[in-house]
């Protein structure tokens, strides 16, 4: 835990970055930590670890953009019934599912499959961030600074 208190804002900003990629690890932890012990501002911790994990969710998104999808759509053994009814969905709902990429464990996942159906990225993009902020609100309203 000292890393982010250590290096401060950008220690926070790394972490909550890479956070959002496929490594195991979460960044609410660093951003309590930040809020009880460092001395800045709750909003700007609040903004940075939103832009950081924001962009280590578009990193994946984009890593998902340049998988080709017949190949995940082979090793994977995914039929083309199910990618064109994923399809649909990412049209469709696009933007409300890509709000819940802050979630644990699924929202990697589910930014790189966003990226890989090749989802239109402005609406993504703010959804992502939308998410990413209403979390990170989230934690310093149960932390008590709001």
């Amino acid at each position: 835990m000292t890393i982010p208190l250590t290096w401060g804002l950008a220690g926070l900003f790394t972490t909550s970055f890479l956070a959002a990629t496929f490594l195991p690890f979460g960044s609410e932890p660093f951003v309590v930590y930040m809020l009880k012990k460092s001395g800045h501002p709750a909003f700007v911790i609040i903004v940075v670890a939103t832009v950081g994990n924001f962009l280590g969710s578009v990193v994946t998104y984009y890593m998902g953009r340049l998988l080709p999808l017949d190949k995940a759509q082979k090793y994977l053994k995914i039929s083309d019934t199910s990618i064109n009814r994923a399809k649909d969905l990412s049209n469709k709902y696009g933007p409300i599912v890509s709000f819940f990429v802050f979630l644990p464990i699924v929202g990697d996942a589910l930014a790189l499959v966003l990226g890989m159906l090749k989802t239109p990225i402005l609406w993504v993009f703010i959804a992502i961030f939308l998410g990413k902020l209403v979390r990170y609100l989230g934690i310093a309203f149960f932390v008590g600074y709001f």
